[in-house]
């Protein structure tokens, strides 16, 4: 996606806001977490997982991925 294209703005705080999660990057999402820490995403990827199956699917095969590289 063009960078230029994408229709976000900052608000009152500096932070980036979206009209549609279809607009966000892979990147944007990094750049959106990269600043939690581990027990606040605890805190918010267990309800996201559950309401959400799309996220769940991910993270399940991303476990399973994990788990076999350390069996191999």
């Amino acid at each position: 996606m063009d960078p230029a294209s994408k229709k976000h703005k900052a608000d009152e705080n500096g932070v980036a806001t979206f009209e549609s999660t279809s607009q966000l990057t892979p990147e944007d999402a990094c750049k959106i977490l990269e600043p939690f820490t581990t027990k606040q995403l605890l805190e918010i990827l267990p309800d996201t997982a559950i309401h959400h199956f799309d996220v769940f699917g991910i993270i399940s095969n991303t476990t399973v991925r994990m788990m076999l590289k350390l069996t191999h």
